[in-house]
């Protein structure tokens, strides 16, 4: 029975990753072509992609991979297989996040930096054209391939407010909106741009220093979750060692397994309700 309707099921979850992956990478080429209205940068030679590069994807792939290898190689039940790939899925989904928020703070810190540098050549000085082309050589990866192009835009005589907002739509952040919108101003209307941009590089981290401490305070709710799911598989390692025979007569009959899926499947939507509960959007 559960054969045949693994049979069923795994084609038909195939298809459903093989449209999902489609309409993502459709939904991706159509961001592209709304963001790269300007021409290409002569520097790279093409457009730079939209920031932070997501791999939504990569979760979806893994937990399918996970439910065919745990029921055609390890010969598990059709119900542990897809309980086993919930988890690991919503499992992989968070750990891309993570990775995405990591590369997020870095270009946030990287960005203080470059305001930094430019309040600082704004204040001897320096016009603001060649402040911006020194910060791009002082910057890093990965602001300095966006650096790269808008300076490498300005050179050929582009519109420099139409760059600046292109600039904020391939970086969607907060700071680089803020970054993008104040040199806009600047360039349109004249003034004074040092304290504006000063008080834009103080805004910014101060959003990251909140962040880490929302951080630093979501990490005990991980830390309980974690907890709690090594203390029921321990205690399941100790029944199994306690008494085997009974543990694995328990797993094979019909109240077992739909038992431990639905235990699996709701440990699943309990890590995705921590994780949403501790994400503070600010």
């Amino acid at each position: 029975m559960w054969s045949s309707m693994a049979l069923v099921v795994m084609p038909i979850g195939g298809a459903v990753v093989a449209i999902w992956l489609w309409l993502t990478e459709r939904r991706r080429r159509v961001a592209r072509q709304l963001v790269a209205s300007a021409p290409p940068s002569p520097v790279h030679g093409r457009v730079v992609s939209t920031f932070p590069p997501r791999y939504r994807w990569a979760p979806l792939v893994v937990a399918v991979m996970t439910a065919m290898g745990t029921w055609g190689w390890l010969n598990w039940p059709v119900l542990f297989a897809l309980a086993a790939a919930a988890i690991v899925g919503v499992i992989g989904m968070i750990a891309e996040s993570i990775v995405a928020s990591k590369r997020v703070l870095l270009l946030e810190t990287q960005l203080t930096d470059i305001i930094d540098g430019l309040v600082g050549s704004l204040r001897v000085g320096m016009a603001l054209p060649k402040a911006i082309e020194v910060a791009m050589q002082e910057s890093k990866d990965p602001l300095r391939s966006y650096l790269e192009d808008l300076v490498a835009r300005l050179r050929l005589g582009e519109d420099a407010p139409s760059v600046f907002r292109d600039l904020s739509r391939r970086i969607p952040l907060d700071g680089m909106q803020l970054f993008a919108l104040t040199l806009s101003a600047q360039w349109a209307g004249g003034g004074r741009v040092a304290s504006s941009l000063a008080a834009v590089g103080r805004t910014i981290r101060d959003r990251i220093e909140v962040s880490r401490r929302v951080q630093a305070q979501a990490v005990e709710a991980n830390v309980s979750v974690i907890a709690m799911m090594g203390i029921s598989y321990g205690l399941a390692w100790i029944m199994w060692r306690a008494n085997p025979a009974s543990f694995v007569m328990f797993l094979t009959s019909d109240l077992g397994r739909y038992l431990t899926a639905g235990t699996m499947l709701l440990q699943a939507v309990g890590i995705v309700w921590v994780r949403q509960l501790s994400r503070i959007r600010y």
